[in-house]
Order: C-alpha cells, then structure tokens, then sequence
C-alpha cells in the first residue's frame, strides 16, 4: 500500500477534505490537495460517461435503425467502471495508483475511440487533440513516477504509427501526408510532455518550499510561546515588581508582585498608559526622560513614588532595560523595581538622630 502518511508534516497546513477522503486528513498539504481534486474529477468523469451512456442509448433507440450499438455502450459502461476502481483506490489510499489508472484509462479510451468507433477520417485524426489536453493535466496530479510522463509519451507515439500503418490506405492517405502528420503530432505530444514534466517538478518544489517554510514558521511560533511561557514563569517568580511597557508607555504586562504591593489587577492596567495613572504630574518628565534613553537602547536607574490603587504612596528603585526586536529596534522596556519605601524611612530617620 502506498502510505502517503508517511508525508507527513507535523502541524501540517490542511485543506478541507470531503468525507471519503478521511485517509488523507494526515497527509502533506500537497497530496491533500490533489487528492481532493482527483476525487472531484473521478466524479465528474463517471457523471460524464454517464450520460454519454444515456445519450447514446436514446439517440440509437431514436435512429432510422432503432438499434442499440453494444460494443459502444459496452465500452462506455467499461470506462464508467475503471473510472469507479480510480475512485475506490483514492478512497483507500492508494492515491499514486489511482491517478495512473485513471491516466491508462482515459489513454485507452481515447484510442478505442480512434481505432474502432471513428467513422471519418476527420473526427478519427481530431482525437488525437484530446491527448494532448491530457498530457496537460498531469502536473494537476502526478507527483511521484514524473518519469511515467515519457511512458505515456512513448506509448502514445507508438499507437499513432501503429494507427496510421493501419488507416492510411483506408483513407487514401499519401506517405508524404503520413510523414507529415506523425511528425507534427509527435512534436506537439513531446512538447507537451516536457513541458509537463517541467512544471511538475516546479510545482513540487513550490509546494515542497511552502510546507518547509510553514513547518519553519509552526516551530519558530512554538520556541517563541515556550520562551515567552518561561520568561512569563520567570517573571511571575521573582520578588521585585515588574512591568513590561511599549515606547508610548502602554502597559504590556505586569507580573504578582505588582498586583500584591500596588493593588492593581492586571485588567486594570495593562493597556493603559501606565505613568497617568501611578504616579503623579510632577514625575512625568522623568518617566519621559528615563524612556528616551531606553529607546536609545540605555539602561536606567532612578527612584520614584508610585501611587497605589487605595492612594498610598511606595518609592521604588526602578532599573529600567530596552526590549529589542530581532532588528535591534527598541520596541518596549522592562522595568525592575525594588520598594525601598522602608529602607528610605529608616535612612531618614538616622539622618534626623544624627542632627540631634
């Protein structure tokens, strides 16, 4: 069995999947998507012979004869059922066989049609076309095996002589006519081969990039949550007050020992612009000043009061740091601070025995 599971992408983009084709919801965004287009394509294939199958009963039971043409419903109803087998491997999983058959299939067909059922030397030579539209759609599936491209190529080639060895007395066709249609038609069948071939390959690598990136991206985005829940822990854990603020002083983040010391709950703050509301105007110039150096990627230190939410006044020593982005821009700061209001009350108070 062909395990396209083994394509795997951990976090893997998804695309939204009929039901039957649950087999795939693990498989690489590439083969989801071809697989969901196959799938479509199979049924509108079955739908077509189909009604293929039912007009042509109707318009033989309607002709001067009146007369069913087994061999072409036959052939018709033979068609619907390889088209079916497609359909059922698809389900199964067997995307790669399924897509092949479907190829051989309607090659099949297509020459069935030639070699048997066409009655004019026009519309027999004309199906030849329809050959080329299908070498066409083979990069829409084919993502392994892109070598069987030329083995389509080679057989195809080889019916037409073989068809035309066969038909070109039929029709009275000269050798230098012959000569001349092989070489064209072989031309326009090899060209479309390649070019095929070329676009597979470039449509596999551009998928391939894509699913790489994205992969890249998923674990980036997981490093960065894991770092950020660390830096969060190691936040949460230490025992001086800290706010992380952005360059026009939004709050971004405060960690417990905020809430504990100054009463505010983080929805109370964070969001807002921090200095209007814990600390008064006559500071506001040093919260500037301090914020410009930190833009410029200095540190800080400086002591201030901030106004708790039950309107007590703390002093803190504040030491403040740039947050850089992976340019080296500044983006925020962070703010470590110490309450010192005690150990400044203490030193006031020395000072005052001292002068006594």
């Amino acid at each position: 069995m062909q395990n396209l599971q083994d394509e795997n992408i951990k976090d893997n983009i998804t695309v939204k999947l009929p039901k039957p084709l649950l087999f795939y919801q693990n498989s690489s965004f590439s083969v989801q998507l071809r697989a969901r287009v196959f799938y479509y394509l199979c049924i509108s294939a079955i739908i077509s012979v189909l009604f293929l199958i039912i007009s042509s009963i109707y318009v033989q039971t309607n002709s001067s004869l009146q007369k069913i043409n087994l061999p072409v419903i036959i052939s018709e109803v033979i068609v619907i059922i390889l088209f079916l087998i497609c359909l059922q491997l698809l389900i199964k999983g067997f995307y790669n066989s399924a897509i092949h058959l479907f190829i051989i299939s309607a090659n099949a067909t297509i020459w069935a049609v030639m070699f048997f059922f066409g009655s004019e030397v026009i519309s027999q030579l004309d199906t030849i076309v329809i050959l080329l539209a299908l070498i066409n759609v083979f990069p829409l599936f084919i993502d392994k095996f892109k070598s069987a491209v030329f083995v389509y190529l080679a057989i195809n080639i080889s019916a037409l002589i073989v068809f035309i060895y066969f038909f070109k007395d039929i029709h009275g066709l000269t050798n230098t006519v012959v000569v001349d249609y092989i070489a064209d038609t072989s031309i326009a069948l090899i060209f479309s081969a390649i070019a095929a071939y070329l676009i597979i390959n470039i449509n596999t690598k551009t998928i391939e990039k894509v699913e790489d990136d994205y992969k890249l991206r998923i674990e980036t985005e997981e490093r960065l949550k894991q770092s950020e829940e660390k830096y969060r822990t190691l936040m949460e854990s230490l025992n001086e007050v800290i706010i992380v603020a952005d360059n026009n002083h939004v709050i971004q983040y405060v960690n417990k020992k905020f809430t504990e010391i100054l009463g505010y709950q983080p929805s109370e703050i964070v969001g807002k612009v921090g200095y209007k509301i814990l600390h008064e105007p006559k500071d506001y110039q040093l919260i500037e000043n301090a914020n410009k150096e930190r833009i410029e990627k200095k540190l800080t230190h400086y002591e201030i009061p901030f106004i708790t939410k039950d309107g007590k006044k703390i002093d803190f020593l504040v030491s403040g740091a740039p947050v850089l982005d992976e340019k080296g821009n500044t983006i925020a700061s962070v703010g470590a601070m110490i309450d010192i209001t005690e150990s400044k009350k203490a030193h006031k108070a020395l000072e005052e025995s001292e002068i006594k």
